[in-house]
């Protein structure tokens, strides 16, 4: 029985399926009807989904992907501007906010032209604009430029608006006047003295205000500075103002009572400081006692003539020169009648320096010294002395060898740098001389020469010519290579000067007529033409060096 009922069911259940040919069609979705007779034709059926793409009006997510007619991105360029997809809605280049059909429902933008957010207020006037590409409105409580400072706080502020800030540099209320120099700030601001205001509201304006007394009467005399309005022509000098006299000032023109007139000028001179002037041949501002006139100014050619100057020829010696050492001879530089080391005002800088000589050499040791003008007795000029306790030893010397034994050396030196050691016991140092004839002991710098032999004894490169000799006591005076006869002043000097360059002086003697000369030793002889002494009305002689030989003229 069970078996018969089950065989029912099925039966009936093969009766009940349908078979293909009762199926609907399937829907063709582009000949405009509802083939599968489900209401939907095409593309509205979704059957025809893959095939078809969105429609952007329908209300159906037609292409299935999630996103119903304007939300697709199908329909791009079909709809209308969304203004907050991200997309190009419109398909006019624009998305969302830079869209036009956006304005008034989106933030302002600060520099596009544009009344973003529909406020009726474009960029920088829109309050929600805050931003370094604005200028700073000063009356609106906002900092439009982005800068954390706020009206007129900001230093793009000069506007009449805005009131003064008398320490912040700046022309705060646009006035033309900054800080201090803004009257808003009086009071609140140190006295300017030269600007006819009461900068700090004391009640005194400029120089009458205390805090302008170093300025306005810089040395103090009560006499305020002709630059800020005073009367006081310098205000440097304490004896310079209108209460002053007028007197002469030396070399210095000064108008001492500020009238504007200048030392004799000014009939107001106080005649008891008239200089006395007198005139100054060597130009150094001080004068003698010729020509003196009174005046303050002494003019070309005047010199101060009290103190006076004791050495007029020399412009190096005046009463304002200060003592000094005088190396070439003893000198009165400021003309005190105190002369180099006597002078208490010499000056020290000019002090030589003086070494201890203790073997009497002429060479002294640099282990004492002293310094002084004149050399003190005792010491010598130099410090090279190779042994100070021993006389026949001086300084650091080239030696040469002593071939005859006389005590000079001759020939190349043994050394070629000065030193102080004996190279050889044989050798002789050079500053006692050098041996013209080292093989002769009878010759040598020491030896006394023969006149007249034709032999250099002394080694002085000459051979001394006696000619008419006269023993003056004083030496030997000769006629020396000059051919007997009278010759001129002229040719006299020139033969002088032939044998001794630059050595021979003019001196003038005594003769007893003419025809006759007196000799310094005494006594008188004919005048042979060219004899020592010879001078006056009959003649002149030149001489040269110590050894009397002369060259003279008789006229």
């Amino acid at each position: 029985m069970r078996l018969f009922v089950l065989s029912l069911a099925l039966l009936a259940a093969c009766e009940s399926s349908p078979t293909d040919a009762d199926k609907p069609p399937a829907e063709i979705c582009d000949n405009l009807e509802d083939d599968d007779l489900d209401d939907l034709a095409d593309c509205a059926d979704p059957d025809c989904a893959a095939l078809c793409g969105e429609v952007c009006t329908n209300g159906t997510d037609d292409d299935l992907d999630g996103l119903i007619d304007c939300l697709d991105d199908d329909c791009d360029g079909l709809c209308p501007e969304n203004c907050g997809d991200g997309r190009d809605n419109d398909a006019d280049g624009a998305i969302d906010c830079d869209d036009r059909d956006c304005f008034g429902s989106c933030p302002e933008v600060c520099g596009d032209g544009f009344d973003n957010d529909g406020d009726g207020k474009v960029d920088c006037l829109d309050e929600e604009c805050v931003d370094p590409s604005c200028d700073e409105i000063c009356t609106d409580d906002r900092d439009n430029d982005a800068d954390g400072l706020i009206d007129c706080d900001d230093d793009d502020c000069n506007d009449p608006s805005c009131i003064e800030n008398c320490t912040d540099g700046r022309d705060n209320d646009a006035d033309g006047r900054v800080d201090c120099d803004d009257t808003d700030c009086d009071g609140a601001c140190p006295e300017v003295c030269t600007d006819g205001r009461d900068n700090d509201a004391d009640g005194r304006v400029d120089c009458e205000d205390d805090e302008c007394a170093e300025l306005c009467d810089a040395d103090g005399d009560g006499f305020f500075n002709a630059e800020y309005g005073g009367d006081d022509c310098d205000d440097t000098r304490f004896e310079v103002n209108p209460s002053r006299p007028e007197i002469c000032n030396g070399r210095e023109v000064l108008d001492d009572d500020c009238d504007g007139l200048f030392d004799e000028d000014d009939p107001d001179i106080d005649p008891l400081t008239l200089l006395a002037w007198g005139r100054d041949f060597d130009m150094d501002g001080y004068g003698t006692a010729a020509d003196l006139r009174l005046a303050c100014q002494g003019g070309p050619g005047f010199g101060l003539a009290s103190p006076e100057d004791c050495d007029d020829s020399n412009p190096a010696v005046n009463p304002g020169m200060p003592e000094i050492c005088n190396p070439d001879g003893p000198l009165d530089d400021d003309c005190d009648g105190l002369i180099d080391d006597a002078d208490p005002d010499i000056s020290p800088d000019s002090y030589l320096e003086w070494f201890a000589d203790r073997d009497g050499d002429g060479f002294g040791a640099d282990d004492d010294f002293e310094y002084a003008c004149s050399r003190p007795d005792g010491t010598a000029a130099s410090n090279d002395d190779c042994d100070d306790d021993d006389p026949s030893v001086g300084p650091p010397s080239l030696w040469y060898e002593d071939g005859d034994r006389d005590g000079f050396g001759a020939g190349d030196p043994l050394s070629p740098t000065p030193t102080c050691s004996y190279p050889d016991a044989r050798a002789r140092p050079d500053w006692i001389g050098l041996d013209c004839d080292d093989g002769d002991v009878g010759i040598n710098p020491g030896a006394e020469e023969i006149c007249e032999d034709g032999i250099d004894q002394d080694c002085d490169g000459l051979d001394a010519s006696c000619g008419f000799p006269h023993d003056n006591g004083l030496g030997v005076i000769w006629i020396n290579e000059v051919p007997t006869g009278t010759i001129n002043e002229s040719q006299a000097e020139l033969s002088c000067e032939a044998s001794y360059p630059g050595a021979c002086e003019r001196r003038d003697g005594d003769c007893a007529g003419p025809g006759w000369c007196y000799y310094l030793g005494g006594g008188y002889e004919p005048c042979w033409g060219w004899e020592s002494g010879c001078s006056g009305d009959a003649g002149r002689v030149w001489e040269y060096g110590s050894s009397f030989t002369t060259y003279g003229y008789w006229d």
